[in-house]
């Protein structure tokens, strides 16, 4: 069965069938195999037209898909984007500002994790942009509204790569 919003094919399967039964005869993880094929082509088959704007359409298709992706970025992005502008703003005194702390040459952010001085303006302007961004998606206030459920986070972390 396909779900509506999802790149998800249920292979019902009986007691006697996958899990840890490594000594299934061999017609039963034929007919297995058979099954995941057949799940493999139905997803294939909803996402085989490019987008090309043919219509409404109940059915997940590439188009859909790919607006469902968007939809949900965008809700992430207004959230994560408005509280980054927020907490930018936010100074408490008497903290020094962040655009302070990109451009100093003295102090704390100087010997840790430093910013190269030929950069440090185009960070401060690009951090100031960033925000301004914030500020204006965060007055959308309805581009919230119908979102795909669940909603993601956009949450930075640390890479698991090195």
């Amino acid at each position: 069965m396909l779900q509506r919003r999802d790149r998800i094919v249920t292979v019902f399967l009986s007691a006697a069938e996958g899990g840890l039964n490594l000594d299934m005869p061999p017609d039963i993880s034929e007919r297995l195999r058979r099954r995941g094929a057949a799940a493999g082509a139905l997803i294939a088959s909803r996402f085989k037209e490019p987008s090309r704007l043919t219509g409404a359409t109940e059915e997940m298709n590439w188009e859909s898909h790919r607006w469902l992706r968007f939809r949900s970025a965008m809700g992430s992005l207004r959230e994560y984007l408005s509280q980054f502008a927020s907490g930018l703003s936010k100074q408490n005194s008497p903290d020094v500002s962040y655009s302070q702390l990109i451009l100093t040459e003295e102090g704390i952010p100087r010997h840790h994790y430093p910013i190269a001085a030929k950069q440090k303006n185009f960070v401060e302007h690009a951090t100031q942009h960033i925000a301004g961004i914030g500020h204006e998606i965060a007055a959308l206030d309805t581009l919230d509204d119908d979102l795909p459920k669940p909603s993601p986070k956009l949450v930075p972390r640390a890479s698991l790569d090195s």
